[in-house]
């Protein structure tokens, strides 16, 4: 493949790819020789230009992965390319996005990424990215495929398109863009002069990650002839001074021992406030509260236990049924018969325990 001319609409695009692939992707045309003795440099920060981007919050670890997919020479001419890759399409006057995925995606599985024996990469980075500020490393001169890693926070999971970056690069790619047909739009004004650190931009795809709460509850002592003791709780998950999560769960016992609910799909880094709002009629709470608190972790469940023990009174109690308790403003909790009208019964307000 001959060497790259600034004529020549080649290209690894940068502002473009930042959009289509996730990571910018460069062109490689450049005038003159490249300096032997410069050392090359891959920089990776942060794409914080969209606000709404939950990424640009991220302060942790971003590791990459290296796959040499052609060497570069001192005159910016590819060589040594990878076998099952062609660079070809490159040279064409009308290089369009779609061309760098396609040749990133043929790449990928030259390097056997798609199976379960893949190559090694040429270099392994993990940047850090605390601080928000961008993290470097060395690389030999070449064209890279580079495949960022899976990450998380507590809310959200990262995940990130492979895409190419070639190393070193040049200033003509600072005002590339793409058209709306997808075609990459250069400015020929712009000065060709190489850069020997390649800057990469991550905007990954996030999605929202949940947790569940255990409730767990131990009646130590029951009494059979009351019947069955309903327990009534109010779980309220808030994050950044909202409510993410908020409704209402009912523990039956027929019997002293333990009990448990499982709520799921609470929102990640969520403080849920778990309340008994209702102690089965005749049970109180065996503690100094009846309510606790706990911080919802992402694919992971947290608990909280509850211990109750018969007070003494004779007060029959009911079978509660989940979602049959709901939350009035003036009347408190109350409980509404799924087979009667949906309009609130005040005479079946359910009160705390220790107001029956």
């Amino acid at each position: 493949m001959s060497g790259f001319k600034k004529k020549n609409l080649i290209a690894l695009a940068l502002a473009a790819a930042v959009a289509v692939s996730g990571f910018g992707v460069y062109r490689t045309q450049a005038a003159g020789r490249i300096d032997a003795d410069q050392k090359c440099f891959v920089s990776v920060s942060a794409e914080k230009v969209d606000s709404t981007n939950p990424f640009a919050g991220y302060a942790g670890t971003v590791t990459v992965d290296f796959y040499k997919v052609a060497d570069m020479d001192l005159t910016g001419k590819y060589t040594s390319v990878k076998s099952g890759v062609s660079l070809d399409e490159l040279s064409s006057s009308d290089v369009k996005a779609a061309t760098l995925d396609s040749i990133a995606e043929d790449a990928y599985k030259a390097f056997k990424l798609d199976t379960e024996s893949p190559e090694s990469p040429n270099k392994t980075v993990t940047f850090d990215l605390s601080d928000l500020s961008s993290a470097s490393a060395e690389m030999d001169r070449g064209l890279y495929l580079f495949v960022p890693q899976t990450t998380n926070d507590d809310r959200y999971e990262y995940t990130f398109k492979y895409s190419l970056v070639s190393v070193p690069t040049s200033q003509y790619i600072a005002s590339t863009k793409v058209g709306e047909d997808g075609a990459i739009i250069s400015d020929d004004t712009a000065s060709d002069a190489w850069l020997y650190t390649a800057d990469l931009y991550l905007k990954p795809e996030a999605t929202a990650r949940y947790g569940n709460l255990q409730i767990v509850k131990s009646l130590n002592t029951y009494n059979e002839s009351l019947g069955t003791a309903s327990f009534v709780y109010e779980v309220v998950g808030t994050r950044d001074d909202e409510i993410v999560f908020d409704n209402v769960y009912t523990m039956n016992f027929d019997s002293a021992g333990e009990n448990e609910i499982l709520v799921e799909n609470i929102p990640g880094d969520a403080v849920v406030t778990v309340t008994e709002v209702y102690s089965g009629a005749s049970y109180s709470v065996a503690a100094d509260t009846d309510s606790l608190t706990a911080e919802i972790i992402g694919n992971e469940t947290v608990s909280v236990e509850f211990v109750n023990d018969y007070d003494d009174r004779l007060i029959s109690g009911g079978m509660g049924i989940e979602n049959t308790f709901v939350k009035n403003d003036d009347a408190g909790y109350v409980w509404v018969d799924p087979n009667a009208s949906t309009e609130i019964d005040e005479e079946n307000i359910v009160q705390e325990s220790e107001e029956q």
